[in-house]
């Protein structure tokens, strides 16, 4: 049996919701300025470093143990707010065994150039093997 979430409230017209409360339509749009402004400073420092990916990590550590959550999504940030897609692709593990990952970010509306991307770097990942986290080859983890 499927049941649907109850509705929630609508805010007034020339409000939006947010965690904290209700902003005005002012503020709203002043947020979506910088959200912009921010997009459009990414895409600059993208090009002007020629590259086609950004590449940062996907959380501040390895994978939560357990199944209860998946830990912060702070790494996911900047990407989230100014809008750009990402991905991440396993990367590794950490010395107690737990994953990491590399997040990997693309240009407003290139999500596909994104997901071409992704798979390379994930099969030069997968090609160099499992890795200690000193960087030492492990076959233990090969699996």
């Amino acid at each position: 049996m499927v049941r649907a979430a109850a509705p929630q409230p609508r805010s007034p017209p020339g409000w939006c919701r947010w965690p904290s409360g209700h902003i005005g339509d002012a503020a709203y749009e002043a947020a979506r300025e910088r959200r912009q402004a921010f997009r459009v400073r990414l895409a600059a420092d993208r090009g002007a470093a020629g590259v086609e990916l950004w590449i940062a990590p996907s959380a501040t550590g390895p994978a939560p143990a357990g199944l209860t959550t998946t830990g912060s999504s702070i790494m996911c940030l900047p990407w989230s707010n100014a809008g750009l897609p990402s991905v991440s692709v396993p990367a590794g593990r950490a010395a107690g065994g737990l994953p990491l990952g590399l997040q990997l970010v693309g240009g407003f509306g290139a999500d596909e150039d994104l997901l071409h991307g992704a798979a390379g770097v994930e099969r030069v990942l997968n090609a160099a093997g499992p890795r200690h986290e000193d960087g030492r080859p492990d076959p233990a983890r090969r699996g």
